[in-house]
């Protein structure tokens, strides 16, 4: 059986050392995105994305669509910060109802789930949208 992480990387941007720590109770940003946001081009946003908000440290996941997660079994709940880039809340197993582009608070878990990277990209309003949100989350100028 396939497990439902298909795809668990940690990614340290360049002026970051990297230390491999995949266990996602200890890490502070987590990223979910679909298959999609795997392209070189989306990864390249993505990383743009993050460190236009000085987040050069996070757990990325990739999550095939048609597949559900239990994420509370698998993260701390305690001051961490989860993206999703298209993956609803219900397929990462959470049972709260988010409106796109608003922040949400699950315990010490802030919660931002957003478009599809690729929706992003070609949308200046989602970009917009997006960057004020990231502002709030981790209180960017």
């Amino acid at each position: 059986m396939d497990h439902p992480f298909k795809k668990l990387v940690i990614y340290k941007l360049p002026e970051v050392l990297a230390a491999p720590d995949p266990d996602l109770t200890t890490a502070e940003n987590i990223v979910f995105i679909d298959e999609q946001g795997t392209t070189q081009e989306a990864q390249e946003l993505l990383a743009k994305i993050l460190k236009s908000v000085q987040v050069v440290d996070f757990a990325q996941i990739e999550v095939a669509s048609g597949t559900s997660l239990r994420l509370s079994q698998s993260i701390s709940l305690e001051n961490q910060n989860l993206i999703s880039f298209g993956p609803q809340l219900s397929q990462l197993g959470l049972s709260v109802s988010l409106p796109l582009y608003q922040l949400g608070k699950v315990g010490g878990l802030t919660i931002l789930i957003v478009d599809d990277l690729a929706k992003i990209a070609a949308s200046n309003a989602k970009k917009k949208m997006l960057w004020e949100a990231l502002k709030e989350m981790f209180h960017a100028a």
